[in-house]
């Protein structure tokens, strides 16, 4: 269990060489183990003998009131919490370089990393504010980066406790260290003091329930082992409370610590963190099988930027904390082949398409299944709708709910809300009932653009006046054609989209002119979207991508072809291009 060999480099250097097996120690027998040899060694040259204060117990008593306690009902009321705990956990798929082995291996690596005394100090007083101790702060930091990461909701921590809790045990070498397993459950929307707390509860329960063996919990839980993942968790975050051996004296005989390259990973990551009186030092043990070195350092970097993040506002939510890091950022705006594009920085939407309706007034805009329309006939429409908002009480930047089929008149609203100088709010027809009354209440809309069909189930909705566009309207048909004599700026709304609300209440993003003229330039430029004369909807315009694409579209002079279904549109686009009609899309 312990050997010891002495290399002789020279008269005054020489090389001493411990090898423990794990069975037989863990990292606080080590520094007990360096301590006691170090007063051996004065007692050999000293007149009179130390005296070592003899132990209660042994280790092999403490094997076996282990062995007596942990039977019957004792251990069964024990791993009766850890099968609760960690029933139906999830293994964590981080995004590898390596494709995964059908059968774990242990090649690994190892990089050191550090963070400094003022962000240690940040931390500390975070930790303080919350009642948190070091530890728990930055394994909330560290669930929050395998979060983003993953996109897990689910997230387990292995780490590794002394498991030391009598005094009479605290002097013995032999293999007390036990391993648990820290379960979360993670939301984007959370705040990290929130979380904060939840990781503690989570904690101080695991350690009240520390003395299971950890092998006796994975017995009790894991059903089938997949040979391909350690089981419960895949990483670990690694306290070291025991003070690095740096270097200690033998009499005056000096001794330091000798390196070498850590060759193997028992995890597919391990985080370890030292507190020193200059910050921490850390190291990542990592799986060579699934990680290139540089991943490993882009990790380190952004799990430094969320612990700056949460010393600076623990109170923002987990899935808004800044995680790239200055050179990341450097080269997303710099580098990554971003240019600039010659757009016109002065016009709206309304203004270009406007333009483009003047030079080619008879070019067909929309095609709908059999109907189309040429782009005089669009504008116009689009101009009497547009004096019939205006005469509601219409102004710039009021939001406007579009809620309509796929039509021709679809395309109509659309461009008549943004002529009139309000923004739309695309809502889908086929959305529940509570969450259409919700996007309508959250714009404060008090009139909004639809069609008969859909009109009716919308009668739920009070204090809305919904102006119906397909059919012969009387009100609109008598309004005038001529375009809106209405400043529309660059940075007036032009639509607003709702996320899906899947991490609580959706949430309107709001578009502004000057973003979507610069997108479609851009888009134009890249890609030579004026090549491209006929376009399909695919998306529903509920999504931003459904709403790009139409613009690319009518102010490049191309025709827009939209059906009841996405499938019908892919179709029709195709049937024009085999015709010959068209040569590229």
């Amino acid at each position: 269990m312990l050997r010891a060999v002495l290399i002789t480099l020279s008269e005054t250097e020489n090389i001493l060489v411990l090898t423990l097996h794990h069975i037989s120690s863990d990292a606080w027998s080590l520094f007990i183990l360096v301590e006691e040899a170090s007063k051996l060694y004065e007692q050999h040259n000293a007149v009179n003998s130390i005296e070592f204060p003899q132990p209660e117990i042994q280790y092999a008593d403490y094997a076996l009131w282990q062995r007596k306690y942990l039977q019957g009902d004792a251990l069964d009321k024990k791993l009766e919490y850890w099968k609760k705990k960690l029933e139906g956990v999830s293994a964590l798929n981080l995004p590898t370089d390596y494709k995964r082995p059908s059968k774990k291996g242990i090649r690994g690596a190892s990089k050191n990393f550090v963070i400094d005394k003022k962000l240690l100090e940040s931390i500390q007083e975070l930790s303080s504010q919350n009642s948190t101790t070091l530890f728990m702060t930055m394994l909330a930091v560290f669930k929050v980066l395998l979060f983003r990461y993953t996109d897990q909701q689910d997230i387990s921590v292995g780490t590794s406790i002394a498991n030391r809790p009598h005094h009479s045990v605290e002097r013995l070498i032999g293999f007390f260290v036990n391993t648990l397993t820290l379960r979360s459950e993670l939301d984007s929307s959370i705040s990290f003091s929130d979380f904060l707390k939840q990781v503690k509860s989570v904690t101080l329960e695991a350690y009240e329930h520390q003395d299971v063996p950890f092998e006796k919990v994975v017995d009790a839980v894991v059903g089938e082992r997949d040979q391909s993942r350690s089981p419960l968790f895949q990483v670990m975050l690694v306290n070291q409370t025991i003070p690095d051996i740096t270097e200690f004296l033998l009499g005056d005989v000096k001794l330091s610590k000798e390196t070498f390259a850590n060759e193997i990973s028992k995890f597919d990551l391990t985080f370890h963190i030292l507190e020193t009186p200059t910050g921490i030092q850390g190291s990542v043990e990592y799986s060579t099988d699934l990680f290139k070195e540089e991943t490993i350092d882009r990790m380190v970097g952004h799990f430094t930027e969320l612990l700056k993040s949460v010393v600076k506002d623990a109170n923002q939510s987990i899935g808004l904390l800044q995680m790239i890091t200055d050179s990341e950022k450097k080269k997303i705006l710099k580098e990554f082949g971003i240019s600039e594009t010659d757009y016109p920085k002065k016009k709206s939407i309304t203004d270009l398409f406007e333009e483009q309706a003047a030079r080619t007034p008879q070019a067909t805009a929309i095609v709908f299944e059999n109907e189309t329309l040429t782009y005089q006939e669009l504008n116009e429409r689009s101009n009497q709708l547009a004096h019939y908002l205006r005469s509601k009480g219409v102004n710039n930047e009021t939001l406007i709910p579009l809620c309509t089929e796929r039509s021709t008149e679809m395309m109509t609203g659309l461009l008549g809300i943004l002529k009139s100088g309000a923004a739309y709010v695309p809502v889908d027809a086929d959305l529940p009932a509570e969450r259409i009354s919700y996007i309508f209440e959250d714009c404060k809309a008090f009139v909004a653009v639809t069609s008969e069909s859909i009109k009716k189930n919308l009668s739920l909705i009070n204090g809305v006046e919904f102006i119906s566009i397909n059919g012969d309207n009387p009100e609109i048909k008598k309004q005038p054609k001529d375009n809106l004599k209405i400043k529309i700026k660059p940075s007036d709304l032009a639509y607003i989209i709702y996320t899906s609300g899947s991490t609580g209440q959706p949430k309107g993003v709001m578009i502004e002119h000057s973003s979507l003229v610069d997108y479609v330039y851009g888009i134009n430029e890249k890609i030579r979207i004026n090549d491209c004369r006929s376009f399909a909807l695919v998306s529903t315009i509920a999504t931003d991508l459904g709403n790009t694409v139409i613009y690319s579209s009518l102010l490049s002079g191309a025709r827009y072809i939209c059906s009841r279904k996405n499938q019908s549109a892919i179709r029709n686009t195709c049937r024009i291009i085999s015709a010959g009609k068209r040569s590229n899309v």
